[in-house]
């Protein structure tokens, strides 16, 4: 199954979409486009989200590319992507069987809320990998997550309740205190 915005539904802006429909057009029955048929992710439900499991079941690998366009404002693209980045994450997981594999695009990783959401990565996967693709521009902070093993159990459940109250996770170098 695919999901994106969709090429048909007037409300979508054609800056922010995939405008060669000729793939959806061949594989329509392959795409998911929400309870109002718009491929806008932020309108799924959580009762949307249990419905594809119910009805597809759950998936071994999901891939969640997404992006907002931010070259008008490099210096906050992070802050503008995350709230697509974190509305990826908490549709995936509840999508991925015991040991599924999540691939997510990402960019930097500065701002605490950011920082947090890869520490919850971190907590529900076995594995989580960081690669910056070979055809990605080397200025470009375009990168892929490779979350593998993907921990279905009760200890996720605790996990998720701690994740609203996850603080600062520093990424940062340690300096010895003495030179």
């Amino acid at each position: 199954m695919n999901c994106s915005l969709n090429p048909h539904c007037e409300w979508n802006a054609p800056v922010d979409m995939f405008l060669d429909d000729e793939l959806l057009t061949n594989t329509y029955s392959k795409w998911l486009f929400g309870p109002d048929n718009s491929g806008n992710i932020f309108n799924w439900t959580n009762e949307y989200i249990s419905f594809i499991a119910q009805e597809f079941g759950k998936y071994h690998l999901i891939t969640a590319d997404g992006s907002v366009y931010c070259q008008d404002n490099p210096l906050e693209q992070e802050r503008i992507t995350f709230p697509l980045l974190r509305k990826q994450v908490d549709l995936s997981l509840p999508l991925l069987r015991d040991n599924g594999t999540l691939i997510m695009k990402m960019y930097t990783w500065f701002r605490e809320d950011t920082q947090t959401l890869l520490y919850h990565l971190f907590d529900s996967f076995a594995e989580v990998h960081v690669a910056k693709p070979s055809c990605s521009r080397p200025g470009n902070s375009e990168v892929y997550l490779l979350c593998a093993g993907y921990r279905l159990n009760g200890q996720l459940i605790e996990i998720n309740n701690r994740y609203t109250t996850y603080r600062t996770i520093d990424f940062s170098p340690r300096l010895p205190e003495r030179l």
